[in-house]
């Protein structure tokens, strides 16, 4: 995987992100994007089509109502409507009742896993090698977006990590001028919070999968000893033992009481609207959401120097922090019989569009994540200011992929349920090392 996070910045292009911390307007349409698009704006008599595009995250909806705007106004018989929920809250919900009623959007968010395979299974995913845009993208992050049977189902939006955001303000009333840089420090910093201030130590999604995971892999990542890409092997292969690491349970023990209170219930969403209200000192969540939480913190904290943003400092003093890591989930086209040569014609042209770095750098950078296109020159990104520095540890780091990309639906399923009644209280350490052992033997990945 360190392989993998090498291909994301060059040392230049790290230069490069720190002169582009502010967040810009979405630019404006270029001639090089029209030029690039290989074809002419269709003529007014043109047939009307209509475009579904599931793949919006409340997040970055303006940017993608930017690009709905451009691209509109260079085919002006394409109609783009934007479906946005958020993807943690409703999403599969909304999918298996479009897929009941025969009636796909054209483009929609996929990922490894769940209502993705389905899709894939029932042949209803375009496979995207023929593709110019996944020229564009690395073979690995390629890789991990390719189902069994060779289909490449997405092209990533950008590199995923796990990260801490810290509201400094909070810190500071705790009696920490700095950001905790170990284990033991952190659990301090969450007592000192705890105790000394009105905030919680830590706001999650609990009904955001990956977020929810990311407290025991990275626990298991820290304390296990085991070399890159062992521990992924072992648990595909249903052979990784929860219990026979003590200090998994014990670490569990101790962070478990210093997560906000309804971390269980809260979406992604939800972090963004804790951190503005300063009702906690550090948020557990993905870079994805970058600009969003350091905005929000920003708002607490009386300004964006006061913000902060670190790989979860799980690690033992003086030991490396290990990241948590994957492609961002992609988008992917569905295939339709019933969709007219023009419809499809349609289709395949915006989602070339939009893979342009001139077009995509707008989800990009209104999102803040790390991108992988290729295309991507040094001025076309853009990162909020606090994740900047996280970029060169995070590229350093040894690092597992994110558990979405290594269990089962089987294994997600009774995974979470149990690391639910854990943050809540209603279940304890043991009870979730003995859960996720028995799933993970009884659901392996590579049966």
């Amino acid at each position: 995987m360190k392989k993998l996070l090498a291909v994301l910045l060059s040392a230049a292009m790290i230069l490069g992100l720190a002169a582009c911390a502010s967040q810009p307007a979405a630019p404006a349409a270029t001639e090089a994007a029209t030029t690039a698009a290989a074809t002419e704006a269709p003529a007014a008599e043109a047939e009307k089509v209509t475009l579904e595009l599931y793949c919006v995250k409340t997040e970055n909806l303006e940017a993608w109502q930017e690009l709905e705007r451009r691209f509109e106004a260079l085919y002006p018989n394409v109609d783009i409507e934007l479906i946005t929920l958020e993807f943690s809250s409703g999403s599969s919900e909304f999918i298996t009742a479009r897929i009941a009623a025969d009636d796909l959007p054209d483009v929609l968010q996929v990922s490894q896993g769940g209502v993705t395979s389905q899709l894939l299974d029932a042949g209803k995913i375009e496979d995207l090698k023929r593709f110019k845009a996944a020229d564009s993208i690395p073979q690995v992050y390629k890789d991990l977006l390719t189902y069994s049977d060779g289909t490449l189902f997405g092209l990533a939006q950008g590199a995923a990590f796990a990260t801490m955001y810290y509201n400094m303000d909070i810190l500071e009333k705790a009696g920490w001028t700095t950001i905790p840089t170990n284990w033991d420090e952190l659990i301090q910093c969450c007592k000192d919070v705890k105790e000394k201030t009105d905030a919680a130590p830590i706001v999650t999604s609990g009904q955001h999968g990956t977020l929810l995971y990311f407290t025991p892999e990275l626990i298991a990542a820290h304390v296990c000893g085991l070399g890159q890409n062992e521990y992924e092997e072992q648990f595909r292969a249903g052979k990784f033992d929860w219990t026979a690491y003590p200090e998994i349970e014990q670490r569990l023990e101790e962070i478990q009481p210093y997560f906000i209170t309804g971390a269980a219930s809260m979406v992604e969403d939800d972090i963004a609207t804790m951190m503005a209200d300063g009702a906690a000192a550090m948020a557990l969540a993905g870079n994805w959401t970058a600009a969003s939480v350091c905005d929000a913190t920003a708002e607490a904290a009386g300004g964006m120097d006061k913000v902060k943003a670190s790989l979860p400092p799980f690690n033992k003093a003086g030991e490396a922090t290990w990241a948590s890591v994957a492609p961002e989930d992609g988008f992917g086209i569905t295939k339709d019989a019933k969709r007219s040569p023009a419809e499809q014609e349609a289709l395949e042209t915006f989602y070339e569009w939009l893979y342009l770095p001139e077009n995509f750098r707008c989800i990009q950078n209104s999102s803040g994540s790390v991108p992988v296109l290729t295309t991507f020159t040094d001025d076309q990104i853009v990162l909020p200011e606090p994740i900047v520095p996280v970029v060169a540890p995070m590229n350093a780091a040894p690092s597992i992929l994110m558990g979405f990309n290594i269990w089962t639906t089987e294994y997600n399923d009774a995974a979470k349920t149990v690391l639910l009644d854990w943050i809540s209280g209603n279940a304890t350490a043991k009870q979730v090392v003995d859960t996720m052992w028995e799933a993970e033997q009884k659901y392996p990945k590579n049966k």
